[in-house]
């Protein structure tokens, strides 16, 4: 269960009982993972979980030091506009799956690699990208917009080099 809460973690004075409580919650044993990420749309709050790298970094650190186990931490950065850790708060600003398809096999590779160290580097060691999607409905606004598709031929995309590449190696 990756369960998500508000707040940047220790030290942060808006949600700092939260974080105590949910951190306690952690160190119980209650959860086996969190989900992170950059903006609250549900309080419309362009931050959340994620303010920097340096931030990250303590946040995954703090967690992971209050859990008996070891924790799942997540976020999705599938690259482009589909992103957590953006280029605008220091983290490194990775293209697109629309981008990476135009890209030979080399090129995938090295920014899989790129994104998975970055992402471990941090402390973040679960990653929901790639994702497979086809751009077979360009019309359809959580996929062809977004450019979250690596193309339309499900061939390709499939045994193709983005199905291929190995960012969970380097998690």
């Amino acid at each position: 269960l990756l369960i998500g809460f508000r707040g940047l973690g220790p030290g942060e004075a808006e949600y700092a009982a939260d974080y105590r409580a949910f951190r306690d919650f952690i160190s119980q044993g209650k959860a086996g993972g969190v989900i992170l990420f950059n903006r609250d749309h549900s309080s419309g709050s362009r931050v959340r979980n994620i303010l920097s790298p340096a931030q990250l970094t303590a946040l995954c650190a703090d967690l992971q030091e209050a859990a008996p186990v070891p924790l799942f931490i997540a976020v999705d950065q599938e690259g482009g506009r589909v992103r957590r850790l953006t280029g605008e708060a220091g983290f490194s600003d990775l293209p697109s799956p629309a981008e990476m398809g135009r890209l030979k096999v080399d090129s995938v590779d090295w920014i899989a690699k790129e994104r998975g160290m970055e992402l471990r580097a941090m402390g973040v060691n679960v990653e929901f990208a790639p994702s497979l999607d086809l751009k077979v409905n360009p019309e359809n606004p959580g996929i062809g917009p977004l450019g979250r598709a690596f193309g339309a031929d499900p061939r390709s995309v499939g045994t193709g080099p983005y199905s291929q590449h190995r960012a969970h190696e380097t998690l």
